[in-house]
């Protein structure tokens, strides 16, 4: 379904998804939707909307319009059936259900969750300062700020009420959002949203103060008085009088260097003193702070809570840890009696490891007394003296990169338990291993998906634009660099060091170039800016920083992770590293390895990267780790083949779906280094996953890889047989991928080699049993049915011998399939139903699935059209119920076919293009061709004759068509020969011809509307 989005702050512009919908007939009909989008909460009376927007017409002709109206607005936003505007014979109502959303919408629920939300003043609440500002950001400018409908004064008339009632609530929510941030000390937030208001409304005096009173308390009076002189001359020239008394107060107060604000909007602020000069340290801000609203509001309202005294930020290098520290402590200067002090760490104590720990606490209270203003006297103990001067003080201590002094920590505590109005803010790579911490972890900034249709909103693109920016001011954001930028943002995970390094680089490469070069250099990213600590001046240097922290197990532990792709378990990272848990959760509390979920972990990107450069030199313990890393997926594999096959299918592809990098990862290894056992154990529950997921290409290309190594394996019957298994599940995908001839070669090829296996084991036995099923359906699908069964018999034969029930139930199935094919119906029914029974005793869902599909098809060539459709219908659920979505095609396509049969077009054609939707997914070529055959022939129904020609001709001529379909194909195109006039037969034979298959899946696109719904059924 796709999104539909109205912005009618502003301009009125109409999107589905990333396609800009402009073509409207008429101002009015723009209006409507407008007017039926926003008044969405009730029906409209049909006359009523006649008589609003038509009021000089007659009744009849009133509703005429509406009527042509409504049906021109429906058919342009119904592209994928979806009813966005839905009417019956007396009302109209706009689908607030649908996907869709409008800004004034957003603005508004904006607002009333700040009604409903307890607070004492929205200026004061946290919470309700994020919704408000996520409204205003909503407000692009006047409600329909350019329509106008002259002959409909009740139109007009809404418009012009509801565009004064949005303005007057974005004022008020502009108004607490500069009094929240004045409050909090945040001085250039509170003058950005001071001169929205006055941008909006120029007149507005109050505005005009807060204005002055930003500029002033950020230490511009200047700017603040020039901005006292402007408000005077606007005031003058529009309205022709003077300042307010309050106005000409605050303008002397900031003159003389007396300022002692009474309040923004004309309330007393208590215990509020902005012209204190010695309230704190803070450094300057060099650069503004770019997302992060979640974490800085749960950051404030911790270090406001009386109870929490130790706070704990905590993240990799480069993560943003120090810039969200400041924003926070910035916020809450004024709240702190005795100031807000930062204690920058870098360089204290690097050598922590090998300082004793006594010295090391000394040495910390000894940098924060200094920075605190603190002047230790004599020979009394620093941290005592520390301690002695807190006691009675109110104030927030920031200490910046603590990760090297934890041995110290125990100060920290002192400090906790003696000084009970002393907050600590901490920022560290590690945690303090406290249970009162509050700790806020802190991971990259949230990356738009390669494909994501709002990608510029992004946190992670902002900030690349804004630096860049800073690089080269003539840089911009375009359509032309955004997938560039937006595959930085993810090849980088978010890293805000990492992106900020990156956009250094605009003015001498594209944000193509630079996303290249981060692929394959990470010394890339780096800089000489000289307002970059030493240690962020390249992530290399970053990583390297916190490197040397790790004590050597914990280094060699990270570097074995790095041969891990994505994520991993617990069980995988301890069996690997051969490390303990307790070195494992160090690495955690280090911020080098990452928790996914419980039990979960992963390395970012650049970790990985560089920590894979350190196993590297230690080719010993890089080979153990790839070593047991092969053999933990090949026996998960191995563990699972049972589970594949069995009751607990589902379970098992969901849990090899989260280890497929790693099981990518094992398999090249066992490849690079003729690990036969492990490819070996591994072989056959990979082809299963890989099949069962319909990833047919890359399960050939993978297997394709082992098999053109074995010409360096030995000459042994242990190697020819694993050699044998590869051509096997090889000759399964081609078949899949509707690659007949080389299907027949490669699985003749592995009878052939696996008959010649010297004292064949059970394994041989399955393997031949396995090559002469999918034989068997290669014949079928050329049309030889008797060469077919003779195969599916050789292969049931087999199956029987060696009791594996899970074979015999696919060898009856396919047998039954031929006895189908040959109108052997009694016969083939029988066959069924003893698979369906033996599939449902072994808890085989899948292959229940397929046999109840098969016994519809049965049922449905015998006219029991009810019975099919029964069965048809039990087999879709199944799918579905296995998460298997690429094979509800099966049944999908048939229930069309029953459809299409009682001459229910509409739904056969829904039915088809489901099926058709749900194949894209694979590429699966022989179903999609028989998907194509099936639309062809209700186009022909529906008398669209040279349409079906078009569609017909690609599966035609293209030799992967299942050989029974290819006769139907073949009888429907000589209908239709008949049927067309010699030249335009000649044109739409050249048409079709001369499509790829992805030309006639959009062409089916472009003539059926339903295509786009995939979930008909």
């Amino acid at each position: 379904m796709k999104r539909l989005s109205i912005s009618l702050l502003g301009s009125m512009q109409v999107r589905l998804d990333d396609q800009e919908v402009t073509a409207f007939r008429s101002v009015k009909n723009r209006a409507l939707l407008a007017y039926l989008s926003v008044e969405a909460h009730h029906p409209h009376d049909r006359s009523v909307l006649a008589g609003m927007f038509w009021p000089d017409h007659p009744e009849t002709a009133a509703r005429l319009n509406l009527r042509q109206a409504l049906f021109a607005l429906r058919k342009l936003l119904n592209v994928d059936g979806t009813e966005y505007i839905q009417v019956d014979s007396g009302t109209v109502r706009f689908n607030a259900r649908a996907d869709v959303w409008i800004d004034v919408v957003a603005l508004t629920d904006l607002l009333a969750v700040c009604e409903r939300h307890p607070h004492a003043d929205r200026a004061d609440c946290p919470i309700c300062v994020m919704h408000l500002a996520e409204a205003v950001a909503c407000y692009r400018g006047d409600f329909l700020s350019e329509m106008f409908v002259g002959d409909s004064f009740a139109v007009e008339e809404w418009i012009l009420l509801k565009r004064e009632w949005l303005r007057h609530q974005v004022l008020d929510a502009l108004d607490d959002l500069t009094t929240f941030y004045l409050r909090q000390a945040a001085y250039d937030q509170a003058y950005r949203y001071a001169w929205r208001q006055i941008e909006l409304d120029p007149l507005n005096e109050n505005a005009h103060r807060q204005v002055m009173l930003a500029q002033a308390l950020a230490g511009h009076r200047s700017a603040a008085l020039s901005q006292y002189e402007h408000c005077r001359q606007v005031l003058a020239q529009d309205l022709g009088v003077e300042p307010a008394i309050e106005t000409v107060l605050l303008a002397e107060s900031i003159r003389t260097g007396d300022l002692k604000p009474s309040g923004v909007t004309g309330e007393a602020r208590e215990n509020t003193d902005f012209s204190s000069p010695n309230r704190h340290n803070l450094p300057v801000v060099q650069t503004p702070l770019i997302g992060r609203q979640l974490e800085l509001d749960h950051l404030r309202q911790w270090l406001l809570a009386p109870d929490e005294r130790l706070i704990v930020l905590v993240g990799e290098g480069g993560v943003g840890k120090s810039r969200l520290a400041l924003a926070a402590a910035r916020m809450v200067v004024q709240h702190f009696r005795d100031g807000v002090w930062f204690v920058p760490l870098v360089g204290i104590g690097t050598d922590a490891r090998v300082v004793e720990t006594d010295t090391l606490r000394e040495l910390l209270a000894t940098t924060i007394a200094g920075s605190i203003g603190l002047t230790l006297h004599g020979k009394t103990d620093p941290c005592t003296q520390l301690l002695n001067y807190l006691s009675g003080r109110e104030i927030l201590i920031w200490l910046d990169n603590f990760e090297h002094l934890l041995p110290a920590t125990e100060l920290l505590w002192a400090i906790v338990q003696s000084a009970p109005r002393v907050t600590i803010l901490v920022t560290s790579r590690e945690r303090l291993h406290f249970q009162s911490e509050r700790i806020l972890q802190l991971t990259g900034l949230p990356v738009p998906a390669a494909d994501a249709l709002d990608s510029d909103t992004f946190d992670s693109v902002k900030l690349f634009v804004a630096r860049a920016c800073r690089v080269w001011p003539a840089f911009t954001l375009n359509e032309a660099n955004l997938a560039a930028i937006v595959q930085i943002c993810r090849l980088l995970e978010g890293l805000p060091l990492g992106i900020e390094l990156a956009a250094s680089w605009v003015e001498q490469f594209t944000p193509m170039e630079i996303a290249a070069a981060i692929a394959t250099n990470v010394d890339m990213l780096a800089t000489t800016f000289q307002d970059f600590p030493e240690r962020h001046r390249s992530v290399r240097a970053t990583f390297i920083y916190s490197w040397r922290l790790l004590s050597p197990g914990e280094q060699t532990t990270l570097a074995q992770l790095a041969v891990f792709q994505g994520t991993w378990s617990r069980e995988a990272a301890l069996r690997v590293t051969q490390a303990s848990l307790a070195d494992l959760v160090a690495l955690v509390h280090k911020s080098l390895v990452q928790v996914v979920a419980p039990g979960r972990y992963t390395l970012h990107t650049l970790v990985r990267h560089l920590a894979a450069e350190q196993v590297a030199a230690m080719p010993t313990i890089e080979r153990v780790a790839r070593d047991r890393h092969c053999s933990y997926y090949s026996e998960l594999l191995a563990a699972h083949e049972t589970h594949l096959r069995g009751d607990h299918q589902s379970t098992a592809l969901t849990t090899l779906d989260a280890e497929r990098p790693n099981i990518q990862v094992a398999w090249e290894w066992a490849i690079q280094t003729a690990r036969r056992d492990d490819l070996a154990q591994a072989a056959r529950s990979l082809h299963l996953f890989y099949k069962y997921r319909n990833y047919f290409q890359e399960g050939k290309e993978l297997f394709a890889r082992a098999l053109d190594s074995s010409h360096q394996w030995p000459d042994t019957s242990a190697w020819q047989n694993l050699r044998g298994r590869l051509l096997v599940c090889m000759g399964d995908f081609a078949l899949h991928l509707g690659q007949y001839a080389e299907a027949d070669r490669l699985l003749e090829q592995s009878l052939t080699l696996l008959h010649d296996v010297p004292d064949g084991t059970r394994e041989t036995a399955l393997d031949i049993a396995h090559a002469m099923a999918y034989l068997g359906l290669v014949k079928e699908r050329q049309g030889d049915y008797t060469a077919a069964k003779i195969m599916y018999q050789a292969s049931l034969d087999r199956y029987r011998l060696l009791n594996d029930r899970s074979g015999m139930t696919t060898a009856l199935r396919s047998i039954a399939s031929v006895a189908e094919g040959l109108a052997q119906y009694a016969e083939a029914e029988g066959l069924l139903h003893e698979s369906l029974a033996l599939s449902q005793e072994i808890g085989n869902r899948r292959e229940s699935a397929l046999t109840l599909n098969l016994l519809g098809i049965v049922t449905e060539m015998q006219q029991r059209y009810t019975e099919a459709c029964h069965y048809y219908r039990q087999s879709l659920q199944l799918f579905s119920e296995i998460g298997e979505r690429w094979g509800m095609h099966l049944p999908l396509g048939n229930l069309g076919d029953v459809a299409f049969t009682l001459g229910n077009y509409q739904d056969a054609k829904s039915y088809y293009c489901a099926a058709l939707k749900l194949l894209l997914t694979s590429w699966a070529v022989p179903y999609m061709l028989i998907q194509i055959y099936r639309v062809a022939a209700v186009l022909a129904a529906e008398d669209r004759a040279e349409q079906a020609v078009e569609l017909l001709q690609l599966p035609l001529h293209h030799p992967a068509l299942d050989q029974a379909f290819r006769e139907r194909a073949e009888a429907l195109n000589a209908s239709l020969t008949a049927m067309l006039p010699p030249d335009r037969l000649a044109a739409a034979k050249v048409r079709g011809r001369g499509r790829t298959l992805v030309q006639v899946v959009n062409a089916i696109a472009d003539l059926m509307p339903s295509f786009a719904h995939q979930e008909t059924y």
